[in-house]
């Protein structure tokens, strides 16, 4: 009975299946958010930081990290800005800081044995920001990134 019933349903997912993939063509889905990014990238971003993206930015770096308000956070480097999604938050779970808006950034390795660093940024209105757990290397170069564009009073570049 078992195998009747998965190939019953096999047989109504594959006419499902060919019923909508015939869809007239005036019917467009609408294009897809990052379109523009690596399929990698748009994966490891996820809906709500795609869709906090303006058109053609280029994010080149994604890796989890910890605030002060979330230990879950998820932190998105594009070549204008920092965005980072609090996981656990309820609402402004995505938050984002341009790099012109950034008057000093520096990172910290935590002792005793300095595998795991500390991205501290100083933002011009007066905020500070620390993101932690992040791998030294990508540290360093976060704070070198982020200093070389608030020097230049201009967007980061990627790689």
């Amino acid at each position: 009975m078992a195998d009747i019933n998965a190939a019953y349903d096999l047989l109504r997912a594959a006419a499902w299946t060919q019923r909508n993939d015939n869809r007239p063509e005036r019917v467009r889905r609408p294009p897809m958010r990052g379109a523009w990014l690596a399929p990698a990238i748009r994966r490891a971003l996820g809906n709500e930081l795609l869709a906090a993206l303006d058109p053609r930015e280029n994010v080149w770096l994604v890796t989890p990290a910890t605030t002060w308000a979330s230990p879950q956070a998820l932190l998105a480097v594009s070549d204008r800005r920092l965005l980072w999604l609090l996981d656990d938050a309820v609402t402004g779970r995505v938050q984002t800081l341009a790099f012109t808006a950034i008057e000093a950034a520096e990172h910290t390795l935590r002792r005793p044995r300095r595998r795991v660093a500390t991205l501290r940024v100083r933002a011009r209105d007066g905020r500070r920001l620390a993101f932690g757990e992040l791998r030294p290397a990508t540290a360093a170069t976060l704070e070198r990134r982020i200093a070389a564009a608030a020097a230049r009073g201009q967007p980061g570049r990627g790689p």
